[in-house]
């Protein structure tokens, strides 16, 4: 029910306002140790280790900041989600998303190499996708930010690098896209509740920062627009995890 549906954005949002003020609170702490470290000439390797902390916090904080403000132009315009799709080139535009991606991870590799560093993991991220289709309603800011998610995560839980792949079948209904990594993998115990606010998964826990918010949205916004995620995995160390969004045709007006 509507009211039903008011309640959960209502829910979702003081969640997103508390971890928004609690990774700002962290990054801050984590900044003025680093500070305090320079005066004290703490081991470098920490004052490093803190920095690439803080900067993941800040980049959590914009992340949120982007489902606040989708949300929020949502709720001002009083209309259904489905009626905030456009025409696109879904191809087209994943690729452009894909090279955005391409070129963060060649300005790190950059960034690494002027501060005589070893370099960051190699990621080689492709796309399957057939050409010449007939173009689909997206919502692309939505789309956008599950997708920018759900690759996130795939380049944070392959610390080693590897293959990151989109495929697309988007001449079906519905819409499928998967996402697939050569990383960790997700334990099968931890596949069912990975999308529940706050849980990251028992392999992640102690290993990789963040709350386990993300993937909590990421359903929450196909759930409003009718689609789905899953999550396949065997849970072994190298082989990765696949994510699967479908998005059904919206209803015709």
């Amino acid at each position: 029910s509507l009211a039903r549906l008011a309640a959960q954005r209502a829910e979702d949002m003081q969640h997103i306002h508390q971890d928004v003020g609690n990774r700002v609170i962290s990054a801050q702490a984590i900044l003025e140790c680093a500070i305090d470290g320079v005066e004290h000439g703490v081991d470098q390797s920490q004052l490093e280790q803190d920095l690439l902390t803080a900067r993941e916090e800040v980049g959590s904080v914009n992340r949120l900041f982007a489902v606040m403000l989708y949300r929020a132009q949502v709720q001002a315009e009083q209309t259904p989600e489905h009626t905030r799709r456009e025409p696109v080139d879904l191809p087209v535009w994943i690729r452009r998303l894909i090279d955005g991606k391409r070129k963060a991870n060649e300005a790190h590799k950059r960034l690494a190499d002027l501060r005589c560093e070893s370099p960051p993991p190699d990621y080689d991220f492709r796309i399957e996708a057939q050409q010449g289709g007939p173009q689909r309603l997206v919502d692309t800011i939505a789309l956008e930010l599950i997708l920018t998610n759900l690759l996130d995560n795939a380049v944070k839980y392959s610390p080693n690098g590897g293959t990151i792949s989109i495929a697309l079948w988007d001449q079906a209904d519905p819409l499928c896209i998967r996402v697939t990594d050569e990383g960790d993998g997700i334990a099968p115990e931890d596949q069912r509740r990975i999308f529940d606010l706050r849980d990251r998964g028992s392999q992640a826990v102690g290993t990789i920062t963040g709350k386990g918010i993300g993937l909590h949205h990421v359903r929450r916004l196909l759930q409003e627009q009718g689609g789905s995620i899953t999550v396949e995995s065997e849970g072994v160390p190298g082989k990765g995890s696949t994510f699967t969004v479908t998005l059904p045709e919206p209803p015709q007006p």
